[in-house]
């Protein structure tokens, strides 16, 4: 195949996507200027194209409009008389892909995510900014924000952005991760009264939504603080084992500590309190250091126990 045969036969591909990766392939090796010149010819290509309307090539769309915008950027590198081309920031990117419904679910959530992995710091100081989350008075265009997260959509180009939100606040800033699910959690309620249809219509909380997608304590920045959080969370649940769950949590990860604390907050003479402490006994028997802790779990021993 000769290197003009990808261009020639433009017309007659699904999807310009294809001439794109044929016209590319395999030229590493070629000199920036003859590869520059080719993109520039596939570009106008894809331009004049009368694009079918594929699954294919909707979602592909906005990653061919992404390598015309690159080829436009890189001729007004080569060129000094090319106009200037005016490139988004982090933030603009972040807030446009948190509103634009146009784009597809997929290429939406996916451009999020590598944000996310890239610019984790930048990308959540966005996402809090877009929410307001640090503002004393929220704008109304916050407060929108925010409804558009926990409020049920039926459209098809909703993302998971709680789920999202929650993953980047769990892996980069951990301390703030109970006080966004609080909130999110508070407006859900909310909404949920002003609605007859919400109330008819059962569905995740966002608590259970954001503890369903959460990894574990050590793929975020601050592990310890992270395991807090987690634990903090599965206790709030609406589980009936969720305070099992949790020490069950804080035992494997031998966070000692905690799961005294997690014991004495439910020191009750309740039937999860004799539970809890017979699992924390035991762990700490099993590890060997049942001396160091014995003053403070047999504060706690349960009186059905003694």
């Amino acid at each position: 195949m000769t290197d003009d045969f990808p261009l020639k036969n433009a017309d007659k591909f699904q999807s310009p996507a294809l001439l794109v990766a044929l016209t590319h392939q395999g030229k590493q090796s070629v000199p920036c200027t003859k590869t520059y010149r080719q993109s520039q010819l596939v570009q106008d290509s894809i331009q004049k194209q009368r694009i079918l309307p594929t699954d294919l090539n909707e979602e592909l769309d906005p990653l061919l409009n992404e390598y015309c915008m690159l080829g436009r950027q890189l001729h007004a590198v080569m060129d000094e008389n090319a106009e200037p081309i005016h490139v988004k920031t982090l933030k603009q990117t972040v807030f446009d892909l948190m509103d634009n419904c146009q784009l597809s679910t997929d290429h939406r959530y996916t451009q999020l995510n590598v944000l996310a992995d890239c610019y984790p710091t930048e990308t959540i100081d966005n996402v809090m900014e877009y929410l307001g989350f640090e503002d004393e008075d929220m704008t109304h265009e916050q407060m929108s924000h925010w409804l558009a997260l926990v409020t049920p959509n039926s459209s098809e180009n909703q993302i998971p952005l709680v789920e999202f939100i929650g993953r980047l606040f769990y892996r980069n800033r951990p301390e703030s991760l109970v006080k966004f699910v609080q909130m999110a959690q508070d407006l859900q309620m909310k909404s949920e009264s002003m609605s007859a249809f919400n109330r008819s219509s059962p569905k995740t909380s966002v608590l259970e939504r954001v503890l369903a997608c959460l990894p574990q304590p050590k793929q975020s920045s601050d592990p310890q603080t992270a395991l807090k959080a987690h634990v903090q969370l599965i206790s709030a649940s609406a589980n009936k084992q969720s305070k099992i769950k949790a020490m069950q949590m804080v035992i494997s990860h031998k966070s000692w500590d905690q799961a005294i604390s997690l014991l004495s907050h439910e020191a009750n003479e309740s039937c999860d309190h004799i539970v809890l402490f017979n699992m924390l006994l035991a762990a700490l028997l099993q590890n060997n250091i049942f001396s160091s802790y014995c003053d403070k779990i047999m504060k706690l021993l349960p009186s059905t126990v003694r």
